[in-house]
C-alpha cells in the first residue's frame, strides 16, 4: 500500500488535528509533541518493536525529557488524540503503521547526518515493507536529491548480472523450450464491469503482501493440491536481490507519483527508466532460473499430470506439462508488466512514459506503456495497441500479453459497442455474449489484482 505515501504532506495535518481533540492548538506545543513521536517511533525502529508497556513508555518519556523540554501529560496527550492507542489497556502503539512511517521517517530526517549509516541500510533492506515506507517518506522529508540517487544507484546494482527481458525476437528465441510459438486465444465474453472490479478487490484482499510473482503464476497454473508440491520441487523463492529490485522499483515509482511536480522531468524519466529495467531484469532472472531446470520441470509435471489422470497417455501428460511450462511464463510474463505498469503508472508522468519508450522502443516498454495508459484512463489508446500488434506480428508472446492486457480493461470497464467491434476487427477478439466453451487453459484470464 505504497500509495498511502502520497498523502505524506497531509500527515502532518492529520497529526495536527489528531492533537487538536486533544485541546494541544499551541505551535510550540505541537512541535514538542512532533519530536516525542518522531523520538518515540525511532525507539520502536531501532528495538524492532511495535509496542511498549506503560512502564516502559514512561522510561522514554523520561530519557526523552535528559535531551528535550519534557511535555507534560504526553500518553494522555497521545491516547485522547487518538495517535496511540491500547488494546489492553496497559501497551501502547500507533493507532496506524503510516504515522509510524511518518514520524520515524522524521527522525531519520532530522539526524541524517548522524544516521547516515542507518539511512544506507534502509536503501540496502528495502524489501522490508517497513524500511521501504520510511525510505518514501524519508524522501518527502529531506525534499533534497541525495537520498533518491542513492536509491537509483541501489537498484542500479542490483541482479547486475542479469539483462532486461526486453521481449524481443532474440529473447524469445532464447527462451523457446518456455514460451509458447503459439498467440494466446480469448474470446470476449458478456461480463458485468462492476462485477468483474469487486472480484478484483476480493482477491487483492486476500493475496499475500509477500507473495513473490512466482508464486502467482503457479497459483494461476497449478490445481490447489499441486502447488505446494510444484513449488517445494522447483526451490523458487524470492532470492534477496529480486525481491530488493521488486520493492525498489515500487519505492522509486511511487517516489515518482508523490513528486511528480517537484521532481525535475529528466530525473524523473531516468526513475522511469530504472523501475522498468529493474522490474524486467527480475523477469529475466526468473526465466533463466526456469529455462536452467526446464527439462527438471517439465518431467515434474508430466509425473504429476499421470498421478492425477490414469486414463491419459504418457506422451499426451508430456504435451499438457509443456503447456503448463508455457502458461506459468507468460503469466510470469503479465504480472511483471503489471506490477510495472501499476507501481508508476500516474496522468502526470505518461508524457514521460511515452519519452522512455521513444528512446527504449522495446516490446517490453510497448506493453508498459500501453498497461499505464489503460490504468488513468478508460479509453482504449487504439493507435498504441494497433502499432503494437502490427509491429510484433512474429512475436506470440507480446501478442498474447496485447490481448490478455485489452481483455483485462474490457472486463473492468463498459465500452461501447463500436470498441470492441474495434478489437474484433484489429486483434480478432471476437465479440460473443455468451460463454464459449474452449479450453480452460485457454479460457482462464489472469486477473488484474488493482
Amino acid at each position: 500500500n505504497f500509495h498511502l505515501t502520497s498523502f505524506g504532506q497531509c500527515y502532518q495535518v492529520l497529526i495536527n488535528e489528531m492533537l487538536r481533540k486533544s485541546k494541544v492548538t499551541n505551535p510550540q506545543d505541537i512541535d514538542g509533541v512532533i519530536n516525542f513521536l518522531s523520538y518515540i517511533s525511532y525507539y520502536f525502529y531501532k528495538n524492532d518493536i511495535y509496542l511498549v508497556s506503560e512502564d516502559e513508555f514512561e522510561k522514554i518519556v523520561t530519557e526523552y525529557g535528559k535531551k528535550f523540554v519534557a511535555i507534560t501529560g504526553i500518553k494522555e496527550i497521545l491516547l485522547d488524540g487518538g495517535i496511540f492507542y491500547s488494546r489492553d489497556n496497559y501497551n501502547l502503539q500507533f493507532s496506524q503503521k503510516y504515522l509510524y512511517y511518518f514520524c520515524c521517517a522524521k527522525y531519520f530526517s532530522d539526524n541524517s547526518q548522524i544516521l547516515q549509516s542507518e539511512i544506507e541500510k534502509l536503501c540496502k533492506n528495502i524489501y522490508n515493507e517497513q524500511k521501504a515506507n520510511i525510505l518514501i517518506f524519508l524522501v518527502h522529508h529531506l525534499r533534497g536529491t541525495d537520498l533518491l540517487n542513492e536509491i537509483l544507484v541501489h537498484t542500479v546494482c542490483l541482479l547486475d548480472n542479469q539483462k532486461p527481458f526486453e521481449m524481443n525476437i532474440e529473447n524469445i528465441q532464447y527462451f523457446k523450450r518456455l514460451i509458447s510459438n503459439k498467440v494466446k486465444s480469448y474470446v470476449l465474453e458478456s461480463r458485468n464491469a462492476e462485477n468483474e472490479r469487486e472480484k478484483i478487490l476480493k482477491k487483492q484482499d486476500s493475496i499475500d503482501e509477500e507473495l513473490s510473482i512466482v508464486d502467482l503464476a503457479i497459483e494461476d497454473s497449478l490445481e490447489e493440491l499441486e502447488r505446494d508440491e510444484f513449488k517445494e520441487a522447483t526451490n523458487f523463492k524470492f532470492f534477496q536481490e529480486s525481491l530488493s529490485a521488486v520493492r525498489s522499483l515500487e519505492v522509486l515509482g511511487q517516489i515518482a507519483k508523490n513528486r511528480s511536480s517537484s521532481i525535475e522531468k529528466e530525473n524523473l524519466k531516468y526513475i522511469l527508466e530504472v523501475s522498468y529495467d529493474a522490474g524486467l531484469k527480475v523477469l529475466n532472472f526468473y526465466l533463466e532460473s526456469l529455462n536452467n531446470d526446464v527439462d527438471e520441470l517439465k518431467n515434474l509435471a508430466k509425473e504429476m499430470i499421470l498421478q492425477n489422470n490414469e486414463n491419459i497417455s504418457e506422451s499426451q501428460a508430456l504435451i499438457e506439462a509443456e503447456t503448463l511450462i508455457h502458461s506459468i511464463c507468460f503469466s510470469l510474463c503479465f504480472y511483471m508488466i503489471q506490477l510495472i505498469a501499476k507501481a508508476t503508472a500516474h496522468s502526470k508522468l505518461l508524457d514521460l512514459s511515452n519519452a522512455v519508450l521513444l528512446e527504449h522502443d522495446t516490446p517490453a516498454n510497448q506493453l508498459i506503456n500501453l498497461y499505464s495508459r489503460l490504468l488513468v484512463s478508460y479509453q482504449l489508446p487504439k493507435h498504441l495497441i494497433k502499432r503494437i500488434n502490427q509491429s510484433n506480428q512474429q512475436n506470440p508472446l507480446v501478442l498474447s500479453l496485447l490481448n490478455g492486457i485489452v481483455l483485462n480493461h474490457v472486463y473492468l470497464h463498459n465500452l461501447e459497442i463500436r470498441d470492441r467491434q474495434w478489437l474484433d476487427s484489429t486483434l480478432g477478439l471476437s465479440v460473443n455474449n455468451q460463454l464459449t466453451a474452449i479450453p480452460s487453459e485457454n479460457k482462464k484470464l489472469i486477473n488484474n489484482y488493482l
